[in-house]
């Protein structure tokens, strides 16, 4: 996983206490009250986005409810990570209409995270659908059968997105 290996990387140098708090199927919203520890946290890494474009979340609500965590989440930790949503529109076992929906709302999502996530100054937005150039392009070959969820390989594309801001 993407946590694990930035676990991993940190540990190399630092005392790391990791923990994976998600829950499959989780949006924005899901955040706002969930469990977090008392104490202060070096880092928070959210990858909490792709069910918002494939529910179809309103873009209101994105902006809301992504306002919401990230003020909760930037007094929770002193860096916080997010990273938006993949590009579910190419997801090859969806139907050619949806996928068609997804690839138009998808840079929308994206749209609203980043412009949401700037007015937090320790919290860093990654675009996973227009990284870094120097990253190149996520190649099909970095997701699972389905073509959605990442393999092997596409967490490992993750990490280096991210490597950078820690």
């Amino acid at each position: 996983s993407v946590g694990g290996r930035i676990a991993n990387h940190l540990g190399k140098n630092h005392s790391v206490v990791f923990t994976n708090a998600s829950v499959n199927g989780s949006k924005m919203h899901n955040l706002i009250e969930r469990k977090v520890p008392n104490e202060k946290q070096d880092l928070a890494v959210l990858i909490i986005s792709s069910n918002e474009v494939i529910r179809f979340t309103k873009f209101s609500d994105l902006e809301l409810d992504t306002r919401k965590v990230l003020e909760r989440f930037s007094q929770l930790a002193k860096k916080v990570i997010l990273i938006g949503p993949a590009n579910v529109g190419k997801a090859r076992f969806l139907p050619l209409g949806l996928r068609a929906a997804y690839l138009l709302r998808g840079p929308r999502y994206v749209k609203i995270l980043k412009e949401v996530s700037s007015n937090f100054s320790n919290v860093i937005y990654i675009d996973s659908i227009n990284p870094a150039k120097e990253l190149g392009k996520y190649k099909r070959e970095y997701y699972s059968s389905d073509t959605l969820h990442p393999n092997d390989q596409g967490h490992q594309y993750r990490n280096k997105m991210i490597k950078p801001y820690l």
